[in-house]
């Protein structure tokens, strides 16, 4: 099972509104969290 991590989404930068977005639209990367979980490590 590859590791995991929690990281700050690239697309809005952890604040969990989408880029040029109006305030209360949720980023479509993280759905407003701010946070995405990618794959850590290496094969």
């Amino acid at each position: 099972m590859p590791a995991t991590g929690e990281n700050l989404c690239p697309a809005c930068s952890g604040k969990g509104k989408g880029k040029g977005k109006a305030d209360g639209d949720a980023c479509p990367e993280c759905n407003g969290t701010g946070k995405v979980t990618t794959g850590i490590g290496g094969g």
